[in-house]
Order: structure tokens, then sequence, then C-alpha cells
């Protein structure tokens, strides 16, 4: 189970740390408020998959 959760954070390391680099190179406030509502909507689903790892 020690290896799953440490793939699953880098995984999620990985998508959030791309998405907050695609944030901070945006230029319109538009494209910043679609890319926060990604990672929630992220967050979200990725929640459900940490409780079935977890047990």
């Amino acid at each position: 189970m020690g290896r799953k959760m440490i793939g699953f954070f880098a995984f999620v390391l990985t998508g959030y740390l791309l998405l907050l680099t695609n944030i901070w190179r945006q230029e319109h406030m538009m494209e910043v408020v679609i890319s926060l509502a990604v990672i929630v909507l992220a967050a979200i689903g990725l929640k459900g998959h940490y409780k079935d790892l977890k047990g």
C-alpha cells in the first residue's frame, strides 16, 4: 500500500504543479479562473481515489 500512496502523491503533485505553472503564465484573468476551477474539480475527484487507497 505504501508504494501506491507514494505513486498517488507523485501523480497529484505533478498534475497540480503543471496547473499552477499554467496559471502563473496566464495573461487573462478568465483563463486563470478556468484553471482554478479545474484544480478544484481535480481535488474533488482525487479525494475519492485517496479514500479508496487508504482503505
